[in-house]
């Protein structure tokens, strides 16, 4: 799965989180402070947004840390610094690639700046969640068409799971980049959704299980989460509609932000057609 295909099925719970949300006031003054925003997950390269709340006093910059250094290290305490994307970006890069994310590591972030030194730290999930076994039973065949009314493009079905979940994370389900469900997190021990569409011709289905760290569902349950109005619902739409507005959730020192990671597990369903 491609790295821009993990941060849209990242943040596809946000839109369904509305209305059962923990909002907390935020601890921070009206300074304005860095912004970090990275979420870490195994065999794809570690990125990171740097950015700053706003202020009405503040020029607009596309770069407004020109000085900043950021280093992330793993278990072997190592720094490796990141670079930026581009000249004067935003967005910071693992060149060098020698960071790999593993499950059950400590990741460290470190940001050095003229006033201040920026810390966080994320525990990628080590006990992931597991679909177990699934069905997929295809209840209408006619659900969409394309534009001469003919000719339909998507089946309804009735998804069936058994799946274990982790003690000490949460859990949400994926498929074709959309959230399944209508609950912002699994529990139990199965689900049985009956308004799941597949494309016309598909003969089988992946099925994402994704497992989130604590500070990645406290975020994804924060009022920044819910309040903003995402077309994709992916991380990059946080970081594209960023205005300035501080989250309710941080877990950034010297700043606010997210520093967070997450882990997939997936599985293939067989689809079983409609018989006429």
């Amino acid at each position: 799965m491609s790295f821009n295909k993990i941060l849209l099925v990242l943040l596809a719970p946000v839109i369904f989180l509305y209305g059962c949300s923990v909002v907390e006031d935020s601890p921070w003054n009206n300074e304005p402070v860095p912004v970090v925003y990275s979420v870490l997950t195994p065999d794809q390269p570690i990125q990171l947004y740097l950015g700053k709340s706003y202020s009405e006093n503040d020029s607009v910059k596309t770069c407004p840390y020109p000085e900043s250094k950021v280093f992330v290290c793993g278990d072997d305490s190592v720094w490796v610094e990141m670079k930026r994307s581009e000249k004067d970006s935003t967005i910071f890069i693992d060149s060098s690639g020698l960071l790999k994310v593993v499950k059950g590591g400590t990741y460290s972030l470190r940001i050095d700046l003229k006033d201040r030194t920026v810390h966080a730290q994320t525990i990628i999930p080590n006990e992931l969640g597991e679909i177990i076994s699934g069905e997929c039973i295809v209840t209408s065949d006619n659900e969409g068409s394309n534009t001469n009314g003919n000719n339909y493009t998507q089946k309804r079905c009735n998804l069936h799971l058994n799946y274990s979940l982790p003690t000490a994370n949460s859990c949400y389900l994926t498929a074709f980049s959309n959230k399944i469900g209508t609950t912002p997190f699994l529990t139990g021990d199965n689900l049985q959704y009956g308004n799941f569409f597949i494309p016309y011709d598909s003969v089988s289905v992946t099925i994402n299980i994704i497992t989130v760290d604590w500070v990645l569902k406290k975020f994804m349950m924060s009022e920044l989460a819910n309040s903003m109005m995402f077309d994709s619902n992916d991380i990059s739409s946080i970081i594209g509609s960023y205005g300035g507005v501080r989250p309710s959730f941080s877990n950034i020192k010297n700043g606010v932000g997210i520093f967070s990671s997450f882990v997939i597990s997936s599985k293939s369903i067989f689809v079983t057609q409609l018989t006429h």
